[in-house]
């Protein structure tokens, strides 16, 4: 019986799985539970999140101050400015808003503990998003309960994504709970295919009866000791063997997989070859997409904290945080001092604003600002020429 006790597992069919049966049968019998924790293990949401908080990690905040004339100001020695540079004993800047906008896009929302001393402001701590409740009543009013505990409610800032009624929010893993239940189920399908040496199963048969003492036993121990290893049983009958499950390539797991990559890319409004997805792509359109990156998908989020802390944390109507997008868009050399070079020559910057960019040391009259003279107004223009042309004359009539 040990014979054939693997064989009995099976079900005995000539026909391929299609596509929809294969998907099918992995929803059915290997079901993914989809939670918070789970969700992280599907590789390319997992990856999307990465390259975005990652991304947005990289970039300096910097607290400004509004001047006459709509001129802005940064405000280094503004206590805010402090607190952004070491928000809390155990994060960097850097870390601190990544810890945000991880929350932000895994959970849709993300908190954060206002810690003071007095009316000043001394820490900044991110609380995990799963330990917080929100209750919110029917006058609108909203309780927030860390680990069971209340917390006042001006203590807290909430940073929320998408919301139907501006309150409430649910989470983005459940908004994409079928790609990544989808995803993780082919990742199983996989993993137990491999695990059974790679091969589709089927049954090897032969034409003679095999008995425990007949001639054939051998035949049958060896046989049966090379074929399970790939998950054939081996029954009596003729030559032949006969497929059973139809092989990865047939199933399409490949392309259900790649489709899921490309669902999951589009909850994020994520540019797909962000997480090794180039189906239909080239480099021009690559370099649009990446401009693409930074408009509608760094963007929102990015506004999103600005706007969250320069409403409920900063109360001076002058003082406003904003990010700088300058880290990121750092380009190739070429491209870079070529974009440089147009600034200085149309009097956008000044050439020792544009060594502060590099990092180098000011120079002796280098903060003026150029303009080009053919783009002068007339009346500068007669002013400027008047006296030379004036000189001329003079010279001709001696």
């Amino acid at each position: 019986m040990g014979l054939f006790s693997k064989f009995k597992k099976q079900k005995l069919s000539t026909k391929s799985a299609s596509t929809l049966d294969i998907v099918a049968d992995l929803t059915s019998t290997n079901t993914v539970n989809v939670n918070a924790r789970t969700a992280l293990k599907c590789v390319p949401y997992r990856s999307a999140i990465n390259i975005i908080t990652e991304s947005i990690g990289v970039l300096s905040a910097s607290i400004y101050k509004k001047r006459p004339n709509s001129i802005r100001q940064k405000e280094p020695n503004h206590p805010l400015s402090k607190l952004i540079t070491k928000p809390n004993a155990f994060q960097t800047s850097q870390d601190f808003f990544k810890t945000i906008v991880f929350n932000l896009l895994h959970h849709n929302e993300a908190f954060v503990r206002v810690v003071r001393a007095g009316t000043r402001v001394v820490e900044l701590i991110p609380l995990a998003t799963d330990e917080v409740s929100v209750d919110v009543h029917n006058d609108f009013s909203v309780t927030y309960r860390f680990r069971g505990i209340e917390v006042d409610p001006n203590d807290i800032l909430r940073f929320k994504g998408t919301s139907s009624d501006g309150l409430t929010v649910e989470p983005t893993w459940k908004q994409a709970r079928q790609p990544i239940e989808l995803y993780l189920s082919l990742e199983q399908y996989s993993k137990q295919f491999f695990e059974s040496g790679a091969r589709a199963s089927g049954i090897f048969m032969i034409d003679q009866v095999i008995t425990r003492e007949g001639v054939f036993n051998d035949l049958a121990k060896t046989l049966q000791k090379a074929l399970s290893r790939h998950g054939i049983p081996l029954v009596e009958g003729i030559n032949k063997y006969q497929k059973l499950d139809s092989s990865l390539r047939e199933s399409q797991v490949t392309e259900l997989k790649q489709k899921q990559v490309i669902e999951i890319a589009r909850i994020f409004n994520l540019p797909a070859h962000l997480i090794q997805s180039y189906e239909g792509t080239s480099y021009n359109s690559i370099e649009a997409l990446g401009i693409e990156f930074q408009s509608f998908t760094m963007m929102p989020i990015v506004r999103t904290i600005e706007s969250t802390i320069n409403t409920f944390l900063i109360n001076e109507p002058d003082i406003y945080l904003e990010f700088e997008w300058n880290t990121l868009m750092r380009a190739d050399t070429a491209s870079k001092f070529e974009a440089y070079q147009k600034q200085i020559l149309n009097g956008i910057r000044s050439v020792n604003e544009i060594r502060e960019l590099e990092n180098l040391e000011p120079i002796e009259n280098g903060d003026f600002h150029l303009y080009p003279l053919n783009n002068a107004f007339i009346e500068t223009a007669k002013e400027t020429n008047s006296e030379p042309q004036a000189d001329i004359d003079n010279e001709n009539n001696k």
